[in-house]
């Protein structure tokens, strides 16, 4: 083990005995590379980017760690993720499966900390699409996703109806404009950019389960201290939570609907959340 190890070790060992007492803070700071999911387009908001990078950045600050934030999509976060290129990320579960390679080198938290239900959505006033689809109903229309979510969202991107847009800005101004008829996005998403583009939605289709568990990456650490490093981010951001500091920052953004996406419990079924 190289000394960066070392010191990471112990580190980690430090905010393991802290942390039952709410988040810790070590004498000294590590760094770490975090991936994010590119999943919003380069001239989003500055409440997407403060929910996306400065309220992880704040749970890994209170935690010892400095960070430096990257953006990829997701096949490529996964990528770095599991050669040790970046040191910690987001990853998917959809539908109690997670989405990641074989044999992946790095370790999750034991829970989500975010939920975020996957759903169709039509423009509330096209009266031309029913208020309820059926999954057999889909093949009729042409639905947008976000390219980054990959192929492993079955059974849905893999048909030919299914569109592909690069940022999900994109995908919102298509439907806006009628471009095609149904959007395939996560709740937090579709919320956020109907209210940024003034258009109203209305979910015809709940296509499953996202959950997101913080991971780590095992090449500067074995896999109990990365395991333990995902964990202490999910309890940071319960200890954010619990002291009032998390609502506040969602309400200082304007972003108080994504509070009952966030901690979510582990699910025995996440297809029927």
């Amino acid at each position: 083990m190289n000394v960066r190890g070392i010191v990471v070790r112990l580190l980690l060992s430090l905010v393991t005995v802290a942390a039952s007492c709410g988040l810790a803070v070590s004498a000294e700071d590590f760094e770490l590379e975090v991936g994010v999911l590119s999943r919003l387009s380069s001239d989003q908001s500055p409440a997407d980017k403060a929910l996306a990078i400065e309220l992880p950045r704040k749970i890994f600050s209170e935690m010892g760690a400095k960070t430096t934030f990257h953006s990829y999509n997701y096949p490529r976060l996964m990528r770095n993720l599991d050669r040790g290129i970046v040191d910690a990320g987001a990853v998917f579960r959809f539908n109690g499966k997670f989405l990641i390679p074989e044999n992946a080198q790095f370790s999750c938290a034991d829970n989500p900390h975010l939920g975020l239900p996957l759903i169709v959505s039509k423009l509330a006033h096209n009266h031309s699409i029913p208020d309820r689809l059926s999954l057999a109903d889909l093949e009729y229309y042409s639905i947008g996703y976000f390219r980054s979510l990959g192929k492993d969202i079955d059974p849905f991107i893999s048909k030919p109806n299914f569109k592909p847009a690069n940022d999900v800005s994109t995908l919102f101004k298509m439907l806006k404009s009628r471009r095609i008829d149904l959007v395939l996005a996560d709740y937090a998403i579709t919320e956020g950019l109907s209210r940024r583009l003034n258009v109203q939605t209305q979910e015809v289709f709940k296509a499953g389960f996202l959950e997101v568990f913080m991971c780590v990456s095992h090449r500067e650490r074995g896999k109990p201290a990365a395991k333990q490093l995902a964990n202490n981010y999910r309890k940071g951001l319960q200890v954010l939570w619990d002291n009032g500091y998390f609502l506040q920052f969602l309400e200082r953004w304007g972003l108080e609907y994504h509070a009952a996406l966030y901690l979510p419990q582990s699910l025995k079924n996440a297809a029927t959340h």
